[in-house]
């Protein structure tokens, strides 16, 4: 039983910090106009926050929006290194709704890297499963929760 309650405390918990941790980054892809260099287009993915690079094919690129402001958006769409975008729509600088989510978080909170390591996620699914048992256990077992 005590183990049920301390699985039920350390998954309500953990949940609930993950639960309330910033959204997740928008996936987005760019592709960049012929001739801009692999130093150049670092410099842009730095300049525009592009974050958690995947080459896709040719000059196309897939990217974690670090900074999805409008203005910022819109600034990226109008440069002149790139030719064309996927998941924004170019005329308000907005992503779209259904955009994948990425990898990458936007924001920071005081546990971030903690909540989001192998630690943490081993504790969380071991304090599920240990109240799924502990659950069962006083169900099927006959026994009293409270005794």
């Amino acid at each position: 039983m005590r183990l049920a309650v301390v699985g039920l405390v350390l998954s309500a918990g953990l949940g609930g910090v993950r639960a309330m941790s910033p959204d997740l980054a928008p996936r987005i892809r760019i592709r960049w106009e012929t001739g801009v260099s692999d130093a150049q287009r670092v410099g842009f993915e730095q300049q525009f926050r592009l974050l958690a690079s995947g080459h896709v094919e040719e000059t196309t690129w897939a990217y974690d929006l670090g900074d999805p402001a409008p203005a910022a958006v819109m600034a990226l769409v109008r440069h002149p290194a790139v030719e064309d975008t996927a998941a924004i729509d170019r005329r308000t600088g907005t992503v779209d709704s259904h955009a994948p989510r990425g990898t990458v978080r936007l924001g920071s909170y005081p546990l971030g890297e903690w909540v989001e390591s192998r630690p943490a996620t081993w504790v969380l699914t071991w304090s599920m499963w240990t109240t799924v048992l502990g659950g069962l256990w006083l169900a099927f077992s006959g026994r009293s929760a409270t005794r």
